[in-house]
């Protein structure tokens, strides 16, 4: 095997083109493909990082029919529902409503700036098992309209603004109209269950009214997502109990009587409501595999065109009483 492979390096040491065209060849196409499914394995199989038993966790859907617009499916709801759910279906070991980041100034006059501000149930960080980096998380007695003014930084943002002080817990942030407390900071790499940039995490009952304006909380106002924790009743009976709780409330069935909870995975790109980027993504990743295996036939056509030039050697190595694994052994 090794005379064999010294063998080899010095016919591709005389055939530098013929290496370097190959190795270009599989380079773009392995490439390709790598960075492509680095793109689809974020979107659509990786969990999100630091999410306890992701499996278990999933994303709460309405679907109804609307018309004229026909059979919708949407993960937007509101506050009112999500309470509902939260107190009548008991097959979740627990339920978490949060918005999508919203837009907020830090600070006050020339020095003020634009963060990414998420609102988040106080159940949120319990419900998927995430552990602060620093201090701690907002309680159930917290996450009240009237409560306290308190935010928890993500880790990137904590970094950057504050760069990692711990002294950071207990400071007051001018944050929109409001001034809060900071009393944690969240995991490095966590962003909670979205693929997007967020800065700080604030009560929903105690920051909505402030942030977004008091009637957001009211039946109609549609803004939050919900996500919930699988009990051991598994997500037909999940499903059932939340569409029972929702046909139950006329503004979010729509009056449809045939409306229902549909249950999704974590992962956003993967439910009904797959965004164009995942599209795209599966598309982009079905021709990155086209390229490879272009790449691997034009590398395949090259091996062929010179093993047509070591007939003659083939021939006279077969004469000699060379054996064929000792010829494929050699070719491969």
């Amino acid at each position: 095997m090794f005379h064999d492979l010294g063998y080899a390096l010095r016919t591709l040491s005389r055939n530098p083109g013929l290496v370097a065209a190959a190795v270009i060849c599989l380079a773009l196409g392995i490439g390709a493909n790598a960075t492509i499914f680095g793109v689809v394995d974020t979107l659509l199989f990786r969990a999100p990082p630091h999410i306890e038993d992701p499996g278990r966790v999933v994303r709460l859907y309405v679907r109804r029919n609307l018309p004229p617009f026909g059979m919708m499916t949407s993960s937007i709801t509101g506050y009112p529902l999500y309470t509902s759910i939260r107190d009548g279906a008991h097959a979740f070991n627990g339920l978490a409503a949060f918005t999508y980041a919203q837009r907020a100034s830090l600070g006050r006059g020339a020095e003020a700036k634009r963060v990414d501000l998420v609102l988040a149930s106080a159940s949120f960080f319990p419900l998927l098992g995430v552990r602060p980096a620093l201090g701690r998380f907002f309680t159930a007695d917290e996450d009240r309209p009237g409560g306290p003014a308190i935010v928890v930084l993500s880790f990137w943002f904590w970094r950057s603004a504050f760069g990692g002080d711990s002294a950071v817990i207990g400071r007051q942030l001018q944050l929109g109209r409001g001034s809060y407390t900071v009393i944690g900071v969240a995991p490095e790499r966590f962003t909670g269950v979205e693929l997007q940039n967020v800065d700080a995490w604030a009560p929903i009952a105690t920051a909505t009214p402030e942030v977004m304006g008091p009637s957001y909380m009211n039946r109609g106002s549609y803004f939050l997502q919900i996500i919930g924790r699988l009990g051991s009743g598994g997500a037909a009976t999940a499903a059932r109990q939340a569409t029972l709780v929702m046909r139950a409330d006329d503004v979010y069935s729509g009056r449809d009587s045939n409306a229902v909870v549909v249950l999704g995975p974590v992962q956003h790109a993967r439910g009904p409501e797959m965004s164009r980027d995942a599209k795209v993504s599966i598309w982009l990743a079905a021709v990155a595999i086209i390229v490879l295996l272009i790449a691997c036939a034009n590398v395949a056509n090259l091996l062929l065109a010179r093993s047509l030039q070591r007939q003659r050697e083939v021939a006279i190595r077969v004469a000699l009483g060379a054996g064929w694994w000792r010829l494929t052994r050699q070719v491969l």
